[in-house]
């Protein structure tokens, strides 16, 4: 292995899950390079869905963990920009193809599991993905987990294999080691107490959903084990916004609310879908979502069937249909939605945010722009075309109704 001898002179934290990786990542690099900062010292370094950075180039992604040479020269480059801490997203597949062989982290999370990439291409079955995430657990020192998790009870396995007090579970419904208490919302802020050990700390969020706070708690708990002082995970925690996730622009009348979400499957849209019912009681809502060619094929049936029950309109558009007919991945969705619900289908996704924007003029709206966040990429054929962004979209979509108001 070309880089091995210096990898291990980092403090690696990896994170898994089927969803909040991300979020939970940028969460640890804010509290991280905010006491990093007070040091005098470089930032942490990160491989993400979003971003990549190893001390000299940030980056946009283009996999959530990248093939292992790109990986271990990441990791290498970090190392010689002097770096300390290492954040990584890690996906089932990289555990599946090695692109992570010989790593060992010091802080191994793991935030949830829902029935995701099935496919020929992916994992032939839940058992194959689920063997996958639980590697990264056996690979690290420290876990950090969610007993709230789908088959907690299968992982008994690999935690009796673990020091006892290496080993720290959380949860906002049950019993564990981090128990979160008190949380309430005001506005677009989330507060809540954390109890450990029988000391209660207090954090505030600048995020919405109970799932934001499982990944902040996730994030609490790795900064603990790294020594990281309480005033820099308060100050970090609160400070963090997640690029693509849980983005939220009003325009100035208030008639219409878009958020920019990564949710893309089962577990992350019930997950969002909740948040906006609990959030925006009574208002009409359209989701803009699509699904990807040639893998995730049980993700069509997923929103097919949520985004019926909780939308008012459904506008499908393309989210990477690769060698894949847009057509045909449509068609498949729209046969798990009754034909009574009001269904778009517009291809560009430029356009479909637009139409939205423009529809029901005099109701208060919420439009959820789903499954690509910040990605400024979309591939078609195996060819990767430039995207401006759903951020981007709903920025200028906001500025452009903004300016109608002030014309009328």
């Amino acid at each position: 292995m070309f880089y091995s001898d210096k990898t291990e002179k980092l403090k690696l934290i990896g994170v898994t899950g089927t969803k909040g990786k991300s979020t939970t990542s940028f969460f640890i690099k804010n509290i991280l390079d905010l006491y990093l900062k007070s040091k005098g010292k470089m930032s942490s370094g990160i491989i993400s869905t979003i971003d990549t950075y190893d001390g000299s180039e940030l980056s946009e992604s283009l996999l959530t963990t990248p093939e292992s040479l790109e990986f271990y020269k990441l990791l290498n480059n970090a190392v010689n920009n002097e770096l300390e801490y290492f954040v990584c997203e890690i996906s089932s597949i990289a555990y599946k193809y090695s692109r992570v062989y010989g790593a060992n982290f010091n802080v191994g999370v793991f935030l949830n599991i829902g029935y995701d990439h099935i496919s020929d291409v992916e994992h032939k079955d839940f058992d194959d993905y689920f063997s996958s995430k639980i590697k990264l657990l056996e690979n690290s020192e420290y876990i950090v987990i969610n007993k709230d998790l789908l088959r907690y009870d299968e992982i008994n396995e690999v935690l009796n294999n673990k020091e006892k007090d290496k080993i720290f579970t959380f949860s906002i419904d049950d019993k564990a080691d981090y128990k979160a208490m008190n949380i309430k919302r005001k506005n677009r802020f989330t507060s809540f107490d954390l109890v450990h050990n029988g000391e209660l700390k207090n954090y505030n969020l600048l995020m919405s959903g109970l799932y934001n706070v499982e990944n902040a708690i996730a994030a609490i708990i790795v900064c603990e084990i790294l020594c990281i002082d309480y005033k820099y995970i308060f100050k970090g925690i609160l400070g963090s916004a997640v690029k693509g996730r849980g983005e939220i622009y009003k325009t100035k009348d208030g008639k219409k609310t878009l958020i920019v979400d990564y949710a893309h499957n089962e577990l992350s849209l019930k997950r969002y879908f909740e948040f906006v019912k609990d959030e925006f009681k009574g208002k009409k809502h359209i989701c803009i979502i699509g699904a990807p060619g040639g893998k995730a094929l049980n993700r069509r049936k997923e929103i097919g069937t949520l985004c019926y029950k909780n939308c008012d309109e459904i506008i499908l558009t393309s989210d990477d249909p690769f060698y894949e007919s847009f057509d045909n991945i449509c068609s498949e969705i729209m046969s798990f939605i009754p034909k009574y619900k009001k269904i778009r289908v517009i291809e560009n996704r430029t356009e479909a945010i637009k139409e939205a924007v423009n529809s029901y003029k005099n109701e208060e709206t919420i439009i959820s722009i789903l499954g690509k966040g910040s990605e400024t990429s979309q591939n078609y054929n195996g060819i990767s075309r430039d995207y401006i962004s759903d951020s981007v979209n709903a920025k200028i979509f906001v500025e452009e109704y903004n300016k109608n108001i002030n014309q009328i």
